[in-house]
């Protein structure tokens, strides 16, 4: 099952495709989106995400999370001069 993370991303790549939201719903910690993609694969959608920029500058951003609430937060890898 895809992260909360995962979801919004990919629900930001169709936005920026230009699909229409029809609903979007917090469940907890997950979200939910309802996207029409009633003319499109959705198989193939997912994976021209997998393989976008988008999805690498995402996984970026999750990193650096990673990074800044790790147990060990305040060594960082890049310091400001």
């Amino acid at each position: 099952f895809p992260s909360h993370d995962t979801v919004m991303s990919f629900a930001a790549y169709l936005m920026m495709r230009g699909f229409k939201v029809l609903a979007a719903n917090k469940l907890g910690k997950s979200y939910k989106f309802i996207i029409d993609v009633q003319d499109s694969n959705g198989d193939r959608l997912m994976l021209d995400f997998v393989n976008s920029e988008s999805n690498r500058f995402d996984q970026a951003v999750r990193d650096l999370k990673r990074i800044l609430f790790s147990t060990d937060g305040n060594k960082c890898l890049v310091r400001s001069p």
